[in-house]
């Protein structure tokens, strides 16, 4: 009934004439773009079947207990895939040219296969459309249920499935990033999809717990796009690099001292008090931030100094760009911005090389990965008085926020 990009795949070779007709009243694309009824697919007769694409989508619907009960078609005249009735047959169609590299993955080895980005794009699509015959939208579905609640469902389900797959939340809801925002009379909009994708791959983790780093887990929902760049929209708060491995938190004066002196990693809370970090995020150390482990989350990196310019010259360069940059509350005696930009600057203050705190809500200052010399590195900063963005260089050993920004 819907044309998602991706669906599943069963690549079904056809010799002799067969129009495959849609048998429900409308398709749609996978971003609400409307499609013609009738004909969907012709080709020839005489199916055989691709084993790479039979593979991975057995693979899927393992994850879930389920058998592979689908006739998938290679159907070059879709956009991208979509899920359909035949003569009482549930078919999956595709574009072979859509698929691209992700029928020759393997989930059924305990190694997961590298997959990239797009990757995951067209594997959540998959799932989707996989769910539109599992929930039996197309033959039988709930009855007064909408169309924009199938969509939601399917969409609950692909989060569920990109999960046992090894995706994190990011890479379960990045396909949506080009999704209508406002929604059409067969979607919803963007954020009701990804909200749904979230719940999907949540309940997931809570009834199948993985070992994974927190710091892998991203809600794509705390980004914004800023010109050409997607930034979060909070400061970083976890306490472990990318691989697991903890990052050492030093409360102490003593233990932060003695962590830059020696060139190590170090976190800590604002006056080491969590209700700071829940506000602000944690504190890092440049040495933290720069560890080859990695501290951003899978997807993300800490920005180098060329790149916080270029997010400066977006904004209109660094004279006014503070304003837009500053949440629009928070800041000490009034001086809040007018967050235009969505970047939602917050003025976490910062750490000296002692240990000692100083300047919450006065201002907030962020590491960029682009060092100055052996012992200093560049900074960008927002103070509560001025509109401007501050640009400098301080000693690795200080404590700052951070923010990433998307690969």
């Amino acid at each position: 009934m819907m044309s998602l990009r991706l669906a599943l795949i069963l690549c079904l070779v056809i010799t002799g004439y067969v129009p495959i007709l849609a048998q429900a009243p409308g398709n749609t694309g996978f971003y609400g773009n409307s499609r013609t009824n009738g004909e969907v697919c012709a080709q020839n007769g005489s199916f055989m079947s691709e084993t790479e694409v039979n593979n991975l989508v057995t693979e899927m619907l393992d994850r879930i207990g389920a058998k592979n009960r689908y006739v998938i078609v290679a159907c070059p005249q879709l956009e991208n895939c979509q899920a359909t009735l035949f003569q009482g047959r549930p078919y999956i169609l595709y574009n072979p040219d859509f698929l691209g590299r992700d029928k020759r993955l393997s989930f059924s080895n305990s190694d997961l296969p590298k997959v990239s980005g797009q990757d995951w794009e067209t594997l959540t699509v998959l799932a989707h459309e996989l769910d539109h015959h599992i929930n039996n939208h197309i033959l039988n579905p709930l009855p007064g249920a909408t169309q924009h609640e199938r969509e939601l469902e399917a969409d609950e389900s692909a989060g569920f499935i990109i999960y046992l797959m090894g995706g994190s939340l990011d890479q379960a809801t990045q396909v949506f990033a080009t999704v209508p925002e406002q929604g059409t009379y067969t979607h919803p909009g963007r954020a009701a999809r990804v909200t749904s994708v979230r719940k999907g791959w949540e309940n997931a983790w809570k009834k199948y717990p993985r070992t994974v780093p927190t710091s892998v887990i991203v809600d794509a929902m705390k980004t914004v796009s800023i010109g050409t760049q997607v930034w979060m929209t909070e400061n970083l708060n976890v306490d472990r690099f990318r691989n697991g491995d903890p990052i050492p938190e030093a409360k102490t004066p003593e233990e932060w001292k003695d962590a830059g002196e020696r060139k190590q990693p170090a976190w800590c809370h604002y006056e080491n008090d969590p209700v700071n970090g829940k506000k602000y995020g944690k504190i890092y150390n440049w040495y933290a931030v720069n560890d080859p482990r990695g501290i951003a989350p899978i997807g993300y990196h800490i920005p180098t100094e060329e790149e916080w310019q270029k997010l400066i010259n977006h904004l209109g360069g660094k004279e006014i760009a503070g304003i837009k940059m500053k949440s629009a509350s928070g800041w000490l005696n009034n001086g809040n911005g007018s967050n235009i930009s969505g970047f939602s600057g917050l003025p976490g203050g910062g750490r000296g090389s002692d240990g000692s705190f100083s300047h919450v809500g006065e201002y907030g200052s962020w590491w960029s990965s682009t060092g100055d010399d052996a012992l200093s590195a560049w900074v960008r900063a927002l103070y509560y008085r001025i509109g401007t963005v501050d640009w400098g260089s301080l000693g690795k050993g200080k404590g700052l926020s951070v923010r990433c920004l998307r690969d």
